[in-house]
Formats: structure tokens, C-alpha cells, sequence
């Protein structure tokens, strides 16, 4: 079981979803998977994410309703204890984002 998972709903995100991933990817923090729910894009943006060869990401090409429908969908496939929603436009600030996050979970969970 990951510590976070992270959710990405994508659809026609290929201009994007290669940044998203590679700011995820090099993060300090490691105990993660990423979940891909994918709207059954018609881009390359599935061609994109497969060159990403890791074993956390997670990728679920399905028709939906649209972005809320995508991240309900996610939630039942997720592993993590955390749920980290992204969108496939967004990128983690630095390689300590998860990092952060993780510390400050660890300090209100303890409490």
C-alpha cells in the first residue's frame, strides 16, 4: 500500500501531462502511486504517459462524464491511505512538495 495516491484526470492533456508526471517523478518522497483516469482521450496523450516506464503509475482509459466523474471513479482504484487530487495541466512546485505534505500529515495524524 502507498502512503499517497495520487489522481490525475486527463483527457487530450498531451501538451501537459508530460510535465505533470516528470515534477511527480522526481520527488524526494517516494511512497506514492499515481492514478491516470483517462477519458479515453484521441490525443497522444496515452502514447505520452507510457514512455513514463514506473511501476506506480497506474493508467484507466474509460469514457465519463467529465472531470468530477473521472476522480469519483479513481478514488475506488486508489491504494493510498492520502488522496492527492492534480490536474493534468498542474505541475508540484520543487522536488520537496510530497515531502512537505508527508510531515505535516505524520505531525496532525500524531496529535
Amino acid at each position: 500500500m502507498s502512503y499517497i495516491s495520487i489522481v490525475i484526470p486527463t483527457f487530450n492533456s498531451e501538451k501537459t501531462i508530460e510535465r505533470c508526471l516528470a515534477t511527480i517523478l522526481e520527488q524526494s518522497f517516494t511512497d506514492y502511486e499515481i492514478i491516470i483516469q483517462d477519458g479515453q482521450s484521441t490525443d497522444n496523450t496515452l502514447a505520452i504517459i507510457s514512455k513514463f516506464k514506473d511501476s506506480r503509475i497506474r493508467i484507466f482509459s474509460e469514457k465519463d462524464s467529465g472531470v468530477y466523474d473521472a476522480m469519483n471513479k479513481s478514488m475506488l482504484r486508489t491504494k493510498g491511505e492520502w488522496l492527492y487530487f492534480l490536474g493534468s495541466d498542474d505541475s508540484l512546485y520543487d522536488s520537496n512538495v510530497l515531502e512537505t505534505v508527508y510531515r505535516k500529515l505524520i505531525i496532525t495524524t500524531a496529535s
